[in-house]
């Protein structure tokens, strides 16, 4: 057998291997760009060994890249460096769509009435710290500064309403 078929296999292999790592290792794209490499090669050397083989290799390259991106896409989510990057929950990762949105409106309900701390200046929208847990709000009322201590006033949909606590005034 001729060295150029069999390297082009092997870096065709490569090629197929690189490109799933690339969807479990954070690289930042360096691996699949190794990968782009390593099939270019092998492309390289198919078209060394014979013409025909070289454009046959190409085509079949050129049809399965769409269908393999297709497959990674529907694979990323479901790895363990997207759960990471999507910060969900265990229990959300269990949950249909309806149910973690039905959860989500649970968890801001039970806020009503509970104080917190205004963590940035509310123009009307900012960050407090409520319950332990950093939470975008909407001041009701005008502005509140900085370090104000706040009471939840309102939790409609995913907008939760705060104002300046008049039991700390």
């Amino acid at each position: 057998m001729d060295p150029f078929i069999i390297w082009a296999f092997i870096l065709f292999t490569v090629a197929l291997v690189l490109f799933f790592v690339e969807l479990l290792v954070p690289s930042g794209g360096m691996v699949g760009v190794l990968a782009g490499a390593a099939l270019v090669t092998g492309l390289i050397c198919m078209f060394q060994f014979n013409t025909t083989s070289g454009l046959l290799a190409l085509i079949a390259s050129l049809i399965a890249l769409p269908f393999l991106v297709g497959l990674a896409i529907k694979l990323w989510p479901n790895t363990p460096i997207a759960r990471l990057l999507a910060l969900e929950t265990r229990q959300q990762r269990h949950m249909s769509p309806e149910e973690s949105k039905q959860s989500e409106m649970t968890e801001i309900k039970k806020l009503m009435g509970a104080t917190g701390l205004a963590i940035t200046d509310l123009r009307p929208v900012g960050t407090c710290m409520i319950n332990g847990r950093r939470t975008e709000c909407l001041a009701d009322g005008g502005m509140i500064q900085t370090g104000s201590q706040v009471r939840v006033v309102a939790a409609n949909g995913m907008q939760i309403k705060v104002r300046i606590n008049e039991t700390d005034i």
